[in-house]
């Protein structure tokens, strides 16, 4: 099986920390909430982005399209369509209503949305 290698399968399994902690930066400058994100953990990042994800319509955008310069490959549109409808009721609503849901069992739903669209 091959599978391409876009921004969340960047984010999910290769661990990129810099395109990660880049990404995350840039978004939190498009939402106009500047952070210096460069001291929190990468499980911590990687939470981080999905939950700007969420909101930021350029970052869905940029997954879309993928960032072919560097070796970011677009996500399949209906992939990708599905995820972004998904995403909020059933792992991001779950994990801000429920103090319990550690920030890896977070990745791991989404690792599990991500492989079921």
């Amino acid at each position: 099986m091959t599978c391409n290698k876009d921004l969340i399968f960047n984010v999910l399994y290769l661990k990129n920390e810099k395109l990660l902690r880049q990404s995350v930066a840039n978004s939190l400058l498009r939402l106009q909430c500047p952070w210096n994100n460069n001291k929190i953990s990468l499980q911590t990042e990687q939470t981080l982005f999905f939950l700007l994800l969420h909101r930021d319509l350029e970052l869905k955008k940029i997954i879309i399209d993928g960032l072919r310069s560097i070796g970011i490959d677009p996500m399949d549109a209906k992939k990708a369509e599905n995820f972004f409808l998904a995403i909020e009721n059933e792992v991001i609503n779950p994990w801000l209503c429920n103090e319990t849901i550690t920030n890896e069992q977070f990745l791991d739903k989404i690792a599990a949305l991500y492989w079921s669209c």
